[in-house]
């Protein structure tokens, strides 16, 4: 019977933490309802990519580059246009933590939306993962695109094989 309380304690302690997440991720949508950028881009030409298999960790709570995880391009273009930037990985976040992702130019502007929340624990291993990212105003000229993360709890989080895709003019 004492084995049998344990287990129920710790199943109610990793219900309650699971709980925890998915409210802090919730709280973040309703904190920022709404549409954040509507647009079109037009004159998108070139598609420049990165795939890297290495695995790679993070327990950072703040945001830090990912190793490996960039592209320097070359906007055309007369005028500022849109920049389209697409990460996918496989993912795992041991326990009940989670990934935050975004991205950034080098000079320090975020892409649309930022953060995005991506995986919890899953218990069969990592899964993969996939979000699109919209620089609405990115004027011509040699620019670098970043992928940031961080862990939602400070445990170690994990991208496994990944792709950065960047389409531009």
């Amino acid at each position: 019977m004492l084995v049998k309380s344990s287990y129920l304690g710790v199943a109610a302690a990793i219900f309650v933490a699971s709980t925890a997440v998915a409210a802090s991720a919730a709280e973040r949508l309703r904190a920022e309802p709404g549409v954040r950028a509507q647009g079109s881009c037009t004159g998108l030409t070139q598609t420049d990519y990165r795939v890297e298999t290495n695995l790679a960790s993070t327990f950072s709570f703040g945001f830090v580059n990912l190793k490996d995880g960039e592209i320097t391009f070359t906007q055309g273009g007369a005028s500022a246009g849109c920049v389209i930037a697409r990460f996918s990985a496989e993912t795992d976040a041991p326990g009940t933590g989670g990934i935050d992702v975004r991205l950034r130019l080098g000079d320090g502007t975020i892409a649309r939306p930022a953060p995005v929340f991506w995986t919890t624990n899953h218990s069969e291993g990592p899964s993969a993962q996939s979000f699109e990212f919209v620089f609405p105003n990115v004027a011509p000229g040699t620019r670098t695109v970043r992928v940031q993360w961080r862990s939602f709890d400070g445990r170690r989080v994990d991208f496994g094989f990944r792709t950065l895709t960047v389409t531009h003019q």
